[in-house]
């Protein structure tokens, strides 16, 4: 027979220090959990007088950063024609982008505005054709907007050339496989899982293209629109024309006709008296 375990005073001892120290440590991580969460919070950031960089992107751009990507690209697949597709914006059906962005404030025969101006959409098939977003008073640097204009192409677009990049104006070109299907009259067949990466090449796509206009090294409106790039070109919005500087030798010509004009004037006058 066994002999029932006895415990001298210093083993209890012993074994009552280490528990108390488990307990401790398990007190100090749930603390020190709740501290870390009371820290990132916003709230306690601008007690400080800081802000965290999710906040300052949401002040920068609000209605972009309040949902994610994934989740303003799900409801294409909802209404679309393939369920494999993707969009944050080109693409979407009517009501997929008023799911996000609410009733429309105002519509012509072309256009239709959202958000206060922050979108003027252009449909077409009932889809997503053009978008020209505003980036309001806080415009991004031509990179931020490259990169936060991305979430309105499909999820599969790539950047394939930038056909202008100057002090007013950059014009890139992406294509994407899902907008061909999307668009395409008939199904495309796709490869076997096996010969995808072989063929992934092969697959037909879709130009899309994004226009900034940059005000002062800021971008301060956007334009995106399914198709290839067009011929004539891009002119800026109205609220962005800059109006036509006069000329050296126009101001002078100008100068001397109106002298001309007051010693004219002058001269009809002294022959009165």
């Amino acid at each position: 027979m066994k002999k029932p375990v006895s415990y001298t005073p210093d083993t209890a001892s012993l074994l009552h220090r280490r528990r108390r120290i488990f307990l401790l440590g398990l007190i100090f991580l749930l603390f020190l959990a709740s501290g870390i969460s009371v820290i990132r919070h916003s709230s306690f950031l601008s007690l400080f007088g800081f802000s965290s960089p999710q906040n300052q992107e949401n002040d920068a751009d609000i209605d972009d950063t309040n949902v994610d990507f994934l989740t303003v690209a799900a409801p294409a697949s909802e209404d679309s024609d393939s369920s494999k597709f993707r969009s944050g914006g080109l693409g979407l059906t009517r009501t997929s982008w008023e799911v996000l962005h609410g009733i429309p404030e105002a519509a012509d025969p072309v256009s239709v505005v959202y958000q206060e101006k922050t979108y003027t959409v252009t449909y077409q098939q009932d889809l997503v054709w053009q978008i020209e977003k505003s980036w309001g008073a806080t415009p991004p640097a031509p990179q931020q907007a490259r990169t936060r204009i991305r979430r309105y192409l499909p999820l599969d677009s790539h950047l394939v050339q930038t056909i202008k990049k100057s002090d007013d104006t950059i014009v890139d070109v992406y294509r994407s496989h899902m907008l061909a299907q999307l668009l395409s009259p008939q199904p495309i067949e796709r490869p076997s899982k096996k010969k995808v990466k072989r063929k992934q090449k092969d697959l037909p796509t879709e130009s899309c293209v994004v226009v900034h206009w940059l005000t002062k090294q800021k971008v301060t409106s956007s334009l995106l629109h399914i198709g290839a790039p067009k011929a004539e070109g891009y002119l800026p919005p109205q609220s962005q024309t800059v109006p036509t500087k006069t000329s050296t030798k126009e101001r002078s010509t100008r100068s001397e006709a109106g002298k001309t004009a007051t010693s004219k004037e002058k001269g009809r006058t002294q022959g009165r008296s």
